[in-house]
């Protein structure tokens, strides 16, 4: 009977009557078990990978292994894979990565589980066999054998003090600590602190304080530079704070008055500790007064002669003749310019200016183009044609064409267009006819014209009786654009 094997390990199992049944025991199953419980496959990930894991029927295989030991000079992460098995078994791994890279072990195009460089793990298949998990994911209790580092996740101390929940860095709610004497803190942020009962010593300037720890009531604070505040004691009722050109000190007020008065004409004292002070006669210009009795100084409408010159603000004129137009002269009185002539304008003549007949203006509009109008041949803006238009259709007049649907130089339709018989009243009857048109040659334009006047181009053909009238399309047009 032919061997058959065990679902998990693929160890064989010996048919009946197997005639090498040592063999098949010893190569299918005892080294098989030999390596399922204490074999380890090496695996360099110094390559790329990713690196397969076997699992052949009664064969020894690099998947069976229970321990993997991983190693090499990857610098990045490295894969490697083992086969799925049924859910009816499992299969557990010891892996060792000695790596300078991580190493993800894993069922191809699943997820698995990493193991970081210079770290050891415990790995199963999961309850389907298609994949890698961890196999141990809960610890009742645990001894180390050092202290947890905090790299790890640990404190790195084997003592604490205090009670209460372990604070990270950021945002840390400190309830009631007892931080001894700390050789130095920044408290930027800091709210909460107690000044009354949570501070010692005394604030210097240079750090926003005082400088000292008690202030006399009522007296005045004056800075010092970085020592403490100095201070001005109130002193005497009535005194004020009064400078000294340095400092500030309390000083009684000046005694009020005057206390002596010498006077000379024109002025007069009658002495006293508070003398009164009267004046006699006028005082001068030279002194400080008017020189006059006069309560009115300057009456411009009475007590003024002369003519204000232009230097003094003045116009240096006695009189303006009405509406003309005042010009600058200078320091001398200023000039005037008459209206003269109905319709005249205010003209420079390049040194000053004149009333006189405008000038004829240029033309600078033409059919609403504006600006100055230069026309130096057929085509300019503003230039005047009798022209035909292309697409035989009548326009009214002062209607836009396009420049490219209009002609010069055509060539007539000579075909019969629109015959009649012979008399005014049929010859006058073809006039509307517009039919008759352009029919091929000349040049198109450019720009933008329009339609100036009505009217068209006739030809008649004779023959016999009657006479066949053809009309075209053609008018004067003026370029606008």
């Amino acid at each position: 009977m032919a061997n058959t094997y065990t679902t998990g390990l693929r160890l064989s199992k010996p048919g009946l009557g197997d005639a090498g049944w040592g063999t098949t025991v010893n190569s299918g199953l005892t080294d098989l078990v030999d390596q399922a419980v204490a074999g380890q496959v090496r695996v360099d990930v110094t390559a790329a990978g990713p690196f397969v894991l076997t699992l052949s029927d009664g064969a020894v295989s690099d998947g069976r292994s229970m321990f993997i030991y991983a190693f090499g000079t990857p610098g990045g992460a490295r894969e490697i894979q083992v086969p799925a098995r049924s859910n009816t078994v499992n299969k557990l791994f010891f892996v060792r990565n000695d790596s300078n890279g991580a190493v993800t072990v894993k069922v191809v195009g699943q997820t698995g589980v990493v193991v970081p460089a210079n770290a050891s793990m415990v790995l199963k298949m999961n309850d389907g066999g298609t994949d890698v998990v961890e196999g141990i994911t809960h610890v009742a209790a645990l001894t180390l054998g050092a202290p947890l580092p905090v790299a790890s996740g640990g404190t790195g101390v084997t003592s604490s003090t205090g009670s209460g929940a372990v604070v990270l860095s950021t945002s840390p709610t400190l309830v009631t600590p007892a931080l001894g004497t700390p050789s130095a803190a920044v408290l930027t942020n800091a709210t909460g602190l107690p000044l009354t009962t949570g501070v010692t010593g005394t604030l210097p300037v240079a750090n926003g304080g005082t400088g000292a720890a008690t202030l006399t009531a009522n007296n005045v604070l004056l800075g010092n530079g970085t020592s403490a505040l100095q201070v001005v004691a109130p002193g005497t009722s009535g005194n004020v704070l009064t400078s000294n050109g340095t400092t500030w000190t309390s000083a009684a007020l000046p005694a009020p008055g005057v206390s002596s008065v010498t006077a000379s004409s024109p002025l007069a004292s009658s002495g006293g500790a508070t003398p009164n002070i009267s004046f006699t006669g006028i005082l001068a210009i030279a002194n400080g007064g008017t020189g006059t009795s006069s309560t009115t100084f300057c009456n411009l409408g009475s007590n003024v002669t002369g003519t204000l010159p232009v230097a003094n603000g003045g116009t240096g004129q006695t009189s303006l003749t009405a509406n003309n137009v005042l010009l600058g002269n200078g320091t001398s009185g200023v000039q005037a310019v008459a209206p003269s002539t109905s319709g005249n304008v205010l003209t420079s003549n390049g040194s000053t200016w004149v009333s006189q007949t405008p000038a004829s203006a240029p033309v600078t509009s033409v059919n609403g183009l504006t600006g100055a109008v230069s026309m130096t041949g057929l085509g300019d803006i503003g230039s005047y044609a009798v022209l035909i238009i292309a697409t035989n259709t009548n326009v009214t007049v002062g209607s836009t064409v396009a420049g490219s649907d209009l002609r010069y130089g055509w060539t007539p339709n000579t075909g019969a267009v629109a015959a009649s018989t012979n008399g005014y009243s049929a010859y006058s009857a073809n006039r509307s006819n517009v039919s008759a048109s352009y029919n091929g040659g000349g040049t198109s334009l450019s720009g933008t014209w329009r339609k100036m006047s009505t009217g068209a181009t006739y030809g008649t053909i004779t023959s016999g009786c009657c006479s066949t009238v053809y009309y075209w399309m053609a008018a004067l047009y003026v370029r606008i654009s």
